[in-house]
C-alpha cells in the first residue's frame, strides 16, 4: 500500500493505492543489471497534501513504470492517466553515479475544464504538449505545443518560466475562455 511507504519514508499521504514492484536485479553492487516493473493501481492523489487548495479532495489516478538497470544507467518509461491529464515520460534515463535525470515527455489534457479546480474558471478545449526535461541540481523542461492553433513554445529553467508563442487569435482565446467574440486579431507573445 502507497500509505505504508509513505509512512515508512516519513513523508506526508501524498496518495493512497495499491503497489505493485518487481524488481528482477542480477548484480546490485558491481556492474548493476536488472529490470523493474512498477503499477499503482486504485490510488488518488490528495490535492491538500501537494499545496492545492482546491474544491476537491483527491484525483483518481493509474500509473506504471517499466525500466532497465545497465551498469549506472536506468532506461525507463512511466505512465500516469487520469481524468484530468495523461502523462507519458518516454526515452528517459536516470544516472546513478550522478543521480542526472532526463528524458521525454507528452502531456495531454482532453478536456480544459477538467482543470476548473487549479483555474477557477470554466474553459473549453484541449492541449498536447511535448517535450523533454531534466534535472541536474535544477530543473529544466520544455515543450512545444499547437494549444489554439498557435505554434507555442516554452521553458522553464533557473525558476523562470519563458513561452514564445506565433499567430496566437484573439478569437480562440476568447472561445476556451467562454467568452463571446468581440474581434479577432492575431498575437504574437
Amino acid at each position: 500500500n502507497l500509505p505504508d511507504l509513505f509512512y515508512m519514508l516519513k513523508k506526508p499521504q501524498y496518495s493512497n493505492g495499491k503497489l505493485n514492484l518487481i524488481a528482477n536485479i542480477d548484480n546490485i553492487t558491481k556492474n548493476k543489471k536488472g529490470k523493474i516493473s512498477l503499477h499503482v493501481t486504485n490510488s488518488n492523489l490528495y490535492l491538500k497534501e501537494l499545496g492545492v487548495d482546491s474544491d476537491i479532495d483527491f484525483v483518481p489516478y493509474i500509473a506504471s513504470l517499466e525500466a532497465n538497470i545497465d551498469n549506472n544507467l536506468v532506461n525507463f518509461i512511466a505512465d500516469i492517466k487520469s481524468k484530468i491529464a495523461n502523462l507519458k515520460i518516454k526515452n528517459s534515463k536516470y544516472e546513478l553515479n550522478n543521480t542526472k535525470l532526463y528524458g521525454n515527455y507528452t502531456l495531454h489534457v482532453e478536456d480544459l475544464n477538467n482543470l476548473k479546480f487549479l483555474t477557477n474558471k470554466e474553459l473549453k478545449g484541449n492541449i498536447t504538449i511535448d517535450g523533454k526535461y531534466s534535472y541536474d541540481k535544477t530543473l529544466y523542461v520544455d515543450g512545444r505545443s499547437d494549444f489554439l492553433e498557435a505554434k507555442s513554445v516554452f521553458d522553464l529553467k533557473d525558476n523562470l518560466f519563458s513561452l514564445k508563442s506565433e499567430d496566437l487569435a484573439i478569437e480562440n482565446i476568447t472561445d476556451m475562455l467562454l467568452y463571446p467574440r468581440v474581434f479577432n486579431s492575431f498575437s504574437s507573445l
